[in-house]
């Protein structure tokens, strides 16, 4: 996917690809946007990130401004199956962060993560980021775009309203949070309730099933795709004179 250079108040960034070199950075950075998750282990390691440039290298994408990282996202290709809005978990859908569960023949891209430093906020980092998975969801033609949000600030209002209660609120315009309402204005639209996604203090481990709708999307014609099953003997080598003894052998 073609990404591109936008101008910030401290100059250029770049979107571009996340390299294996990244990773020890992206590490670092997703440990210092999630401290709270990072002290319950929830934050990604050397091997994940690895297997997500292994395995879908378009779905890893970093802004970088003078040589440092200052945001990312990872994303993978999934397919639902006849319940687009089934629960999930977090480690479920992921394959536990492997992202083994990619499925490039899916008609879904799922947002695992999108986290950027918090002295880059201001700075059009996350907005630049979504676009990205946005343009690379319609050069794919994938169906939608759908992620687990969590509730970033649910947890200071748990005693007197319910997640659902939270969720609803956020969406009315009556309360901020960090996450959801900046989903809300990417254009991504509440679907339901994901409850136990992920260990998370600050959302009680609850996250919203989030989708985005590509305008541009074309049903893909199913009846073009055939599966074919291929069978294969291996027989003893054995030595031959000619073409009788092999057919006898056969």
């Amino acid at each position: 996917m073609e990404l591109w250079t936008y101008e910030t108040s401290r100059g250029p960034a770049i979107l571009r690809l996340a390299r294996v070199e990244d990773i020890p950075h992206l590490i670092q950075l997703n440990k210092h946007c999630f401290p709270s998750m990072a002290e319950q282990n929830v934050v990604w390691n050397r091997g994940q990130l690895q297997n997500h440039i292994r395995l879908f290298p378009e779905g890893q994408i970093v802004v970088e401004m003078g040589g440092e990282i200052l945001g990312a996202c990872s994303s993978l290709i999934v397919r639902l199956g006849t319940d687009d809005y089934r629960p999930h978990t977090y480690s479920g859908i992921t394959d536990g962060g492997y992202f083994h569960s990619h499925d490039p023949e899916g008609d879904t891209l799922y947002g695992a993560d999108v986290y950027v430093h918090p002295d880059a906020r201001g700075l059009g980092v996350g907005n630049q980021l979504y676009e990205a998975r946005r343009r690379l969801c319609r050069q794919r033609n994938l169906r939608r775009i759908v992620a687990g949000g969590r509730i970033h600030g649910y947890a200071k209002h748990a005693a007197t309203m319910t997640p659902a209660q939270y969720v609803r609120a956020v969406e009315a315009g009556e309360l901020r949070d960090l996450v959801l309402s900046f989903q809300l204005r990417e254009g991504f639209v509440v679907k339901g309730l994901l409850r136990n996604y992920i260990r998370d203090p600050n959302s009680h481990n609850h996250a919203t099933f989030l989708e985005w709708s590509n305008p541009d999307y074309e049903q893909r014609d199913e009846s073009a795709q055939r599966k074919v099953r291929v069978a294969a003997v291996q027989y003893q080598v054995r030595k031959i004179a000619s073409f009788a003894e092999f057919a006898e052998q056969i």
